[in-house]
């Protein structure tokens, strides 16, 4: 990826030679590396990074999250920010809820690490296990960190993510996006935020389960996430009611 800051493509092995010099500085020392983007990693670079870093001893911790909720998550995320090209709905990726990012797919994404340093240096906690930070900390041997969290990227209403997504779809001019974003957040900050039926749910965790089923029976657990967990919940609330083109243009009403 471009480094935004420098304009350039920095050189990954050249990368690496740094954390290794970071780890020649620091004998017998555990050096901490995290990116967003490591879970994801194509398997080339996965070998790049293993058969270069030079550590005596390499343990790998990732956190997984219910999908159902995961995938609302990434929905709601890519849907409502500005100038980002994201339009499909979201009953698209209810069927195929792979395809809303890789990210969901855990059976790819932890089998890809599991096979490169095997699976024995393999961690995977849950989000649900409890504060997703102090259960970090103490994975890697330190006390929960005493600083405040990081801040809480939390979701918005329903209209305002689908009036986004229209706004997109609709090729609306970039430089309004952020504009109409803004107003809608005010104009509907008291309605209610995107959510699934049962019935849903239970079919994202249904497509997923196999593959969840194959991947944590190798790291010698039982999938945290099998279809029984939405299965007798109590129902919710309905869903809130599609927004309409009508929507739309009061918006940009008022905007203009």
């Amino acid at each position: 990826m471009r480094d935004p800051a420098r304009g350039d493509i920095p050189d990954a092995a050249t990368e690496i030679d740094g954390i290794n010099a970071t780890l020649k500085r620091n004998p017998g020392k555990k050096i901490l590396i995290s990116s967003e983007e490591l879970f994801t990693l194509r398997p080339e670079a996965l070998t790049l990074l293993r058969d270069r870093l030079d550590a005596r001893s390499i343990r790998i911790i990732a956190c997984v999250r219910r999908p159902d909720e995961m995938l609302l998550s990434i929905y709601n995320q890519k849907a409502k920010t500005p100038n980002n090209g994201f339009v499909m709905p979201l009953n698209f990726f209810l069927e195929k809820p792979r395809q809303i990012d890789p990210d969901i797919a855990y059976g790819q994404q932890l089998g890809k690490w599991a096979d490169h340093f095997g699976t024995e240096a393999l961690t995977v906690f849950t989000y649900e296990a409890g504060p997703v930070m102090d259960n970090f900390f103490t994975l890697i041997g330190m006390p929960p960190s005493p600083h405040k969290g990081p801040k809480v990227n939390r979701s918005v209403p329903a209209p305002v993510v689908e009036l986004l997504r229209f706004a997109k779809a609709q090729e609306f001019p970039a430089h309004l996006q952020q504009k109409l974003y803004n107003l809608a957040l005010e104009r509907f900050q008291n309605e209610r935020k995107l959510t699934l039926t049962n019935a849903q749910r239970l079919r994202i965790l249904q497509i997923l389960k196999q593959e969840y089923d194959d991947i944590f029976a190798r790291l010698g657990r039982e999938n945290p996430y099998p279809p029984s967990l939405v299965r007798d919940l109590p129902e919710g609330p309905e869903p809130t009611a599609p927004l309409t083109f009508r929507d739309l243009l009061s918006l940009i009403e008022s905007l203009m």
